[in-house]
């Protein structure tokens, strides 16, 4: 099939948890030059980021694979596989054929576990060697990169064991801040966070 990252993901992820994985990718895409590497899906032109899609592929011809389309809503028609550990949970993948923007699928998948937990299940063709660069980029732009590996045993994503407390707590904090810069920080928005005590 060729190099592939996989996920199950929800059918819709609320708008607030949706802005925040937006947000994220967009300041990692500004201050990690992703315009260097990124197109739009078919790569031509720039990729979106916006509060309904993150679509994007690489630039050109040679920079191109396969379109990486990670919208908040997944459209009702196509191919709707699930997991046994969570039947709400809808399959998709990216093939990077390891082209560069390969880092930028990976830092997206990286950014979505952090903002969708247990909500997203991801695996991968590659192994931890293989998702440091897109994890240097999350770390460097955003701060958390580093804590997400994937499990040599499974191929999951997930969060290293050392790192889980204090990620949990970067977390809250994190949510937070992205509501009260996006200026949504209702108290209904918050208790849908789990954040109803701030």
């Amino acid at each position: 099939m060729g190099y592939t990252h996989y996920w199950y993901r929800p059918d819709e992820i609320d708008p607030i948890t949706f802005n925040a994985i937006v947000h994220d990718f967009d300041v990692a895409y500004q201050k990690g030059h992703g315009s260097a590497l990124l197109a739009d899906g078919l790569g031509n032109g720039k990729p979106v980021i916006n509060s309904k899609e993150i679509v994007f592929n690489g630039k050109g011809e040679e920079g191109s694979y396969e379109t990486f389309d990670f919208p908040r809503v997944l459209p009702a028609e196509g191919y709707r596989a699930t997991t046994d550990s969570n039947p709400k949970l809808i399959f998709q993948f990216t093939k990077t054929g390891e082209r560069p923007y390969d880092v930028w699928v990976v830092a997206a998948l990286i950014i979505a576990k952090h903002h969708l937990g247990k909500n997203i299940e991801v695996s991968s063709d590659g192994g931890n060697e293989d998702w440091k660069a897109g994890r240097e980029i999350v770390q460097r732009t955003l701060g958390y990169g580093k804590d997400y590996e994937l499990d040599e045993t499974t191929g999951k994503l997930g969060l290293c064991a050392a790192c889980l407390v204090k990620a949990n707590k970067r977390m809250t904090q994190h949510r937070k801040r992205i509501l009260k810069e996006a200026s949504v920080a209702s108290k209904a928005d918050l208790k849908k966070l789990g954040l109803s005590r701030y």
